[in-house]
């Protein structure tokens, strides 16, 4: 959200190391969405969707909570860009 895409890119795929999940995955997938790397992000919404198929993209509101409506929107709109199903 504050659009220090590489350095979140970095910490996700830091913590991705410890193991690999749904909240991880998403993080990594909207900071590549975010940094222009729409494929990488479409090929991680992949591995998330083979990890977890029945995640969805509105999964976002609660995995990372905001006060703002806009940006938990924003968030739905960029895992569903990458492919994730809403």
């Amino acid at each position: 959200m504050l659009g220090q895409y590489e350095q979140g890119r970095a910490a996700a795929a830091k913590a991705l190391v410890i193991g690999e999940d749904a909240h991880t995955l998403s993080a990594l997938i909207m900071n590549e969405v975010g940094s222009g790397r729409l494929d990488e992000a479409r090929v991680i919404a992949g591995r998330l969707l083979k990890l977890r198929p029945d995640f969805r993209a509105s999964y976002a509101r609660q995995n990372f909570p905001t006060r703002s409506a806009e940006w938990g929107d924003r968030m739905v709109a960029v895992l569903c860009e990458a492919g994730i199903p809403a």
